[in-house]
């Protein structure tokens, strides 16, 4: 039979005028929005930097499959913690892909740099649903989760603006990249000041 039971959480106004609601905006779907733009522009950074088109797409295939691996794993890992602050460091893997990224010099150091920020990729792309219900629970899940995800559309159609738009105006994409490198240390520093969830899982239900 149907559970009919009320479910606890948070209601929609109370949420979005929850100051950790727009933490957790201005965490994830920023960052998810960045690393959408860099999937999407990876292969153009890296063929203006003179690598080959072919090896540049080993790289964005790189990326894109540490990402699939990373999303189970990453929620698999929360599932098992009070607090978000695992994911802290997953951040600052992703920011020290990026920077390699830049500074890379030869092939395997770009796999790695791929490799990094397919990690940072797939905590943006899981953590999501996961911090919002387990902060304001399933009561009105939908319309909360539906603002957010607004948020990682709206930044991942800007993101690409910002980066192609700074290359435009500089010739170079560095600046851009730096600037996300700083949003993924921003996203590691604050989530280390949430505490722990509202909302957990009975895991003896």
């Amino acid at each position: 039979a149907l559970d009919t039971a009320p479910l606890e959480g948070a209601t929609y106004r109370e949420a979005i005028r929850s100051p950790r609601f727009w933490w957790i905006f201005s965490i994830v779907p920023l960052g998810a929005g960045c690393m959408t733009a860099m999937f999407s522009t990876i292969v153009p950074i890296l063929t203006d930097r003179g690598l080959p088109i072919g090896e540049a797409i080993v790289v964005i295939q790189t990326f894109a499959f540490t990402t699939l691996f990373v999303e189970p794993t990453v929620g698999g890992l929360a599932d098992r913690t009070s607090s978000p602050k695992i994911i802290a460091p997953l951040f600052l893997t992703a920011a020290a892909g990026l920077w390699l990224l830049l500074h890379a010099q030869s092939e395997w150091s770009l796999l790695l740099a791929g490799t990094l920020i397919g990690v940072g990729a797939g905590v943006e792309y899981t953590v999501l649903p996961f911090l919002l219900s387990r902060y304001f629970g399933l009561k009105e899940f939908g319309a909360i989760s539906g603002v957010a995800y607004s948020g990682t559309l709206l930044f991942g159609a800007l993101a690409p603006l910002f980066l192609n738009g700074v290359f435009d105006m500089t010739g170079r994409y560095d600046t851009a990249i730096y600037a996300i490198i700083g949003v993924l240390i921003y996203s590691s520093a604050a989530i280390l000041t949430f505490g722990p969830y509202k909302f957990a899982i009975n895991r003896h239900a």
